[in-house]
């Protein structure tokens, strides 16, 4: 036998109330109720995965007779009894039908124990014209459907923005293949075409992390770094050195001799530095001078090497003798 629907529309309707232990008895009379047109609703009227107590309170306000079924399991069920107890409180109908002679204490003896008297017993206004069983639960479980695939749809969505978020700012670099840049590049080809970006933003940015206190602050360095620097610009060797006087330098071309890699890592405060020659033997890496906004260009004399030379840089080498 197919499962009997639950009734789920808005007119009255008969809210039945068993043991499950008894569903062989009970289950043939609601089919019976089903196919004589009465509105009827148990608890297959349930949507899986919704709450059952909710549910149960719902329908049983909701109806206007209750149909009870008696018997030794539902006298022992705490169930049926908050559905009994419920219905006097809320002041329905109740039928009472014995499943197998036993009595509610609150029902009193008023009883009916055959098919053909419980059909008797029931109202005319609970019988319907067959409409009103699978419209509301199927609906819902298509709503639950939608929910679970728009949820899962949204956390995909989320999911996929925070890996790309992340792949841009690195998080996952460590857990994925890198290039191994700890052999030395050698520079046997002929220089790289030019690069050409407009860096004022990059810049400006540079230059911004300095704040009015920190432009005007003596670099700590050490005195031969100084008056590399200082002979490479051209600024007096006898004065203090201070972001400022790197910031206003508006050489293009600078050649710089036996520079550390503190010296390198200050040419990013030259606004307008293009082109770079070193020679140099104290220095390992060229690593910062990608931190030069408007670099296009280094050039390396032969005494320089060996020196790593990154794969990833934003600007071109030239190598000379």
């Amino acid at each position: 036998m197919n499962r009997t629907p639950a009734y789920e529309g808005k007119n009255n309707y008969l809210f039945v109330s068993y043991a499950h232990k008894d569903s062989e008895q009970v289950l043939p009379m609601i089919r019976r109720m089903y196919e004589e047109k009465y509105r009827v609703w148990y608890d297959q009227g349930i949507v899986p995965g919704s709450e059952w107590p909710h549910n149960i309170e719902v329908h049983l306000k909701g109806c206007s007779t209750v149909l009870t079924f008696t018997s030794k399991n539902s006298l022992a069920s705490p169930n049926c009894e908050n559905e009994v107890v419920n219905a006097i409180r809320n002041k329905k109908k109740i039928i009472q039908y014995s499943l197998d002679g036993s009595v509610h204490p609150l029902l009193g003896s008023d009883v009916v124990d055959t098919p053909d008297e419980l059909i008797n017993r029931l109202s005319d206004d609970l019988i319907g014209d067959g409409t009103g069983y699978e419209i509301k639960q199927s609906n819902k479980r298509r709503l639950s459907f939608w929910n679970v695939l728009l949820g899962f749809s949204f956390i995909l969505i989320i999911a996929l923005i925070g890996a790309i978020y992340g792949f841009e700012q690195g998080y996952f670099d460590k857990y994925l293949p890198s290039r191994d840049t700890s052999e030395e590049e050698i520079i046997t080809v002929k220089p790289e075409e030019k690069v050409e970006i407009d860096n004022d933003i990059f810049a400006q940015a540079i230059l911004a992390q300095l704040s009015e206190e920190d432009l005007f602050r003596e670099i700590e360095i050490t005195d031969d770094d100084r008056i590399v620097l200082c002979d490479a610009l051209n600024l007096d060797k006898n004065k203090k050195l201070t972001y400022y006087d790197l910031t206003k330098i508006a050489d293009q071309d600078v050649m710089i001799s036996d520079c550390s890699e503190k010296c390198l890592s200050l040419l990013k405060y030259l606004p307008q530095l293009r082109r770079l020659q070193i020679d140099s033997t104290n220095i390992d890496s060229l690593e910062a001078l990608n931190e030069c906004a408007k670099l296009e260009e280094v050039t390396i004399s032969e005494r320089s090497f060996p020196i790593k030379i990154e794969s990833e840089r934003r600007f071109k080498i030239i190598y000379t003798k």
